[in-house]
């Protein structure tokens, strides 16, 4: 039989298998040898770094660069507006609905203006088939038709492969996280081994 034990990243509690980052965990690991099972309580990193890991590990990874789809609802509008420029600072191009669109316009925020997808052409859809659209950030309002559509843009976004934010709290943290992922650099997700590996290196 072999031996296993539980490491929990994260809690009060220093001892017993209990780690509080990853040198503890290795440490933990040295003495008792794999296979270890690893139960983390948080991504380690800074907050938006974090978030954008754990996207990253639920395959919903955001590109580091290309155009991004906005439609944001509109009380969503406003608070989304710093986070939509530092987005345009770090290169991105965008495409809006025409309500969001003149929203951003009058902030001083181009984007290039597409129809709503029960609204007429060209709208998302034909962005996506089009691979004109790396990433989604999708705040719907309520009603019918808005349902409709995001039922549409669901299902296409994930057959295509792209990614979708669809709240100001994962906005804020994504950017956040690709604001620190530009000052940092390269980041990766790895196993409890590969830090292993890159420890004893």
């Amino acid at each position: 039989m072999q031996n296993y034990a539980r490491i929990i990243l994260g809690s009060s509690a220093a001892a017993d298998g209990i780690a509080h980052n990853v040198e503890e965990a290795l440490d933990i690991v040295e003495k008792i040898g794999y296979p270890v099972l690893v139960r983390p309580s948080f991504v380690l990193g800074d907050r938006g770094l974090a978030y954008l890991k754990s996207q990253l590990a639920a395959g919903n990874k955001v590109p580091s660069e290309g155009n991004i789809f906005v439609s944001l609802k509109d009380e969503d509008k406003q608070k989304a507006v710093p986070l939509i420029r530092q987005l345009v600072n770090l290169g991105y191009e965008l495409y809006a609905t025409r309500g969001t669109s003149t929203m951003l316009y009058n902030e001083g925020i181009k984007t290039r203006a597409v129809f709503r997808i029960s609204r007429g052409r060209p709208n998302l859809l034909d962005l996506i088939h089009d691979k004109e659209v790396q990433w989604i950030v999708n705040t719907t309002e309520n009603g019918a038709e808005a349902m409709v559509d995001e039922i549409q843009m669901r299902s296409k976004a994930v057959v295509s492969g792209i990614p979708i934010t669809t709240t100001i709290a994962a906005l804020t943290s994504t950017v956040e996280g690709l604001m620190d992922k530009h000052d940092f650099g390269r980041f990766e997700v790895c196993s409890l081994q590969e830090y292993h590996r890159h420890v004893k290196k």
